[in-house]
């Protein structure tokens, strides 16, 4: 199964406008190459790179099978978890400023 977005690439930094800094966006995400077998899918995005530690960011489950991308922004099919911030929407990367790198 293979995971993308057409707003940046596998380890690149994660564009301002999907952070707290920027528009707060959630980023738009497609998938491919799933098993026919599938019936739903799950998504969580964690960010290893959190200053406390791995941060959850999104939580999105019961994903119809025949839905293979979120938009820029929503809006999402599916139910919504819980994040780390405790919002069941997305919530945007807050890294601090001057630390470099943030997947």
């Amino acid at each position: 199964m293979e995971l993308k977005s057409s707003a940046f690439k596998n380890n690149e930094a994660l564009p301002t406008q999907y952070t707290c800094y920027g528009q707060k966006m959630s980023p738009p995400l497609a998938w491919s190459g799933f098993p026919k077998e599938a019936n739903c899918f799950a998504l969580i995005c964690e960010d290893p790179d959190a200053v406390g530690g791995t941060f959850i960011h999104w939580v999105a489950y019961n994903i119809p099978r025949d839905v293979t991308a979120f938009p820029e922004n929503g809006p999402i099919a599916g139910s919504m978890g819980l994040t780390s911030g405790h919002t069941a929407a997305w919530y945007p990367a807050c890294p601090p400023k001057g630390t470099g790198k943030h997947r």
